[in-house]
């Protein structure tokens, strides 16, 4: 009797395992990639991830037509939303620094905390010293994973920080447990206990006379995602108090009817990709965006605002 296995059988058989295999282990492929330094290479990874990690379509082709990406001059890149846009009041409280004694900036995050944490390096110049700790896939729903308060503190002792800008919560429209009782996202009970762990960590942060700039989340290419991280939004501004600033990056990222926006113009009009295939995460034009508009923000606090930032 003939045992031998059709080979395209086998092959089907091949396929659906390492599909399985992929569909099971993109949570934590994708959480390496998006630790991977920002550029073309993490684009690429996070594209091909997206669909198997969200159940997203298949990554977009980007318009035919659009520039290049390139690292644009700081007077190229938009620093304010769009006309009508809600705007945000600046830092208060920050000294004027210097070359010699720079303002010390902690920059915590996830994944979108480490693309703005790029672009915001990127366009510092020496007076300010920028520490970042982004950990991407984490965030204030889950301290069973991943203890950001603790964490926080020893940042704050390692860098002692005068300035920290947060942006986090990409990863929190999840549920959780309280008293090993499971809390599902969306309800009230859920937003009255992730909204006590905002306040915590604002708390801590805001500790010895510290500012806080508590950036908000981007607006995303899923509608349903998008809907989540608006929820998260208003609870951080709700939250806000005392040395905390929230400013809203929402706009940053909008079209003129207020839609995700994969490609934007550039203060000369050239439209840039300032986001990631996976209609998530920030392009390298998209990390300088926010970046700049946080330095706006910052300065403008200054009783005289420091030197330009370099370009990148």
């Amino acid at each position: 009797m003939d045992t031998t296995v059709p080979a395209r059988r086998v092959a089907v058989v091949a396929m659906l395992a390492l599909a399985l295999w992929a569909a099971t282990m993109a949570p934590k492929l994708e959480r390496s990639a998006a630790s991977a330094p920002i550029g073309l290479w993490r684009d690429a990874q996070l594209a091909l991830l997206a669909p198997l990690q969200r159940g997203s379509p298949a990554a977009r082709v980007a318009p035919s037509g659009v520039a290049p990406l390139r690292p644009p001059e700081l007077r190229e890149i938009p620093t304010t939303p769009a006309p009508g846009a809600a705007t945000a009041s600046p830092p208060s409280g920050l000294r004027q620094p210097t070359v010699a004694d720079p303002l010390r900036v902690l920059i915590v995050g996830d994944s979108l905390g480490k693309d703005f944490a790029y672009g915001f390096a990127a366009l510092a110049d020496e007076t300010t010293a920028v520490t970042t700790d982004a950990r991407p896939a984490t965030g204030l729903s889950r301290p069973d994973y991943f203890d950001w308060p603790a964490q926080l503190r020893r940042d704050i002792a390692a860098s002692r920080p005068e300035l920290i800008i947060v942006m986090l919560g990409g990863d929190d429209a999840q549920p959780f447990e309280v008293d090993g009782r499971p809390v599902a996202q969306g309800t009230d009970e859920w937003r009255e206990v992730y909204s006590a762990r905002v306040t915590a960590f604002m708390d801590e942060a805001c500790s010895d006379g510290r500012t806080v700039l508590w950036l908000g989340l981007p607006v995303m290419s899923d509608d349903s995602f998008s809907a989540r991280m608006r929820e998260l939004n208003t609870l951080f501004a709700a939250a806000a108090h005392g040395c905390v600033h929230f400013a809203e990056t929402w706009p940053l990222f909008s079209d003129a009817a207020g839609r995700y926006a994969a490609f934007l113009p550039d203060a000369a009009g050239r439209m840039q990709p300032v986001r990631q295939l996976d209609g998530i995460h920030f392009s390298v034009a998209g990390a300088l965006r926010v970046g700049a508009y946080a330095h706006r923000l910052v300065a403008d606090e200054l009783s005289t605002s420091p030197s330009p930032p370099r370009s990148p």
